[in-house]
C-alpha cells in the first residue's frame, strides 16, 4: 500500500493511503455533510422562528410544524379507496430566502410515509415552496411542490409523483 502526503488547508500535514475502502469514504462524505448541515442551522436558527399552519391539496390536508428549519406535516386524504394518512420531515437548507418585497424562496430535501390500512409507502422528497410573509412575518402564505420517489416498499416512480400544498402557517411568539 502506498502513502502519499497531502497538505490540510490550515497546513496541516496528513497520509492518504491508497485504497481506503468505500466505507471509510462515506463515513467521511456523511460526516461532511452533517457539518454542512449543522452550520446550516446554526445559521437560519436565527433568522426564523417556530410556525404552526394547516395546508390543503394533495394529501387532501395537513397540520405543519416548523421549529426552525425543519419542516413537518401530518395529514390525511379523504380520496375515496385510497385513504391514508400521511407524514412527512423535511430540512430546509434555503430558508425564506428574500426574492422580492415580500415573497420569499426556500428549498430542501425530507422523507415521507403513507399508512394505508393494511400497507405502508416510503420515500424522498424535496420540497420547493415559494411564500409571502405579511404583518411582520406573522403571517406566511405558502405554495409547496414537492416531487418525490418511493423508496419503501420497493424503490420506483410514486403513484403519486407530486405532493402540493397551498397554505398559511402563523409564526409562535417565544421568550
Amino acid at each position: 500500500m502506498r502513502e502519499y502526503r497531502a497538505r490540510l488547508p490550515l497546513g496541516l500535514p496528513r497520509t492518504i493511503k491508497e485504497g481506503i475502502p468505500v466505507r471509510s469514504k462515506r463515513v467521511l462524505v456523511f460526516a461532511a455533510f452533517a457539518l454542512l448541515l449543522f452550520t446550516q442551522v446554526e445559521t437560519a436558527e436565527a433568522k426564523v422562528g417556530p410556525r404552526v399552519g394547516l395546508g390543503f391539496g394533495t394529501p387532501n390536508a395537513v397540520l405543519i410544524v416548523r421549529p426552525s428549519i425543519f419542516d413537518l406535516k401530518l395529514g390525511y386524504d379523504f380520496t375515496e379507496d385510497n385513504e391514508f394518512v400521511f407524514l412527512s420531515g423535511d430540512i430546509r437548507f434555503v430558508n425564506q430566502r428574500h426574492l422580492e418585497h415580500y415573497v420569499h424562496l426556500s428549498l430542501g430535501l425530507g422523507a415521507f410515509a403513507k399508512f394505508y390500512a393494511d400497507d405502508i409507502e416510503g420515500g424522498a422528497r424535496v420540497p420547493v415552496a415559494l411564500s409571502v410573509l405579511l404583518l411582520d412575518n406573522f403571517l406566511e402564505f405558502f405554495l409547496e411542490v414537492s416531487p418525490g420517489i418511493d423508496f419503501y416498499p420497493r424503490a420506483r416512480l410514486s403513484a403519486d409523483p407530486l405532493q402540493a400544498w397551498v397554505g398559511f402557517t402563523l409564526l409562535i411568539d417565544t421568550p
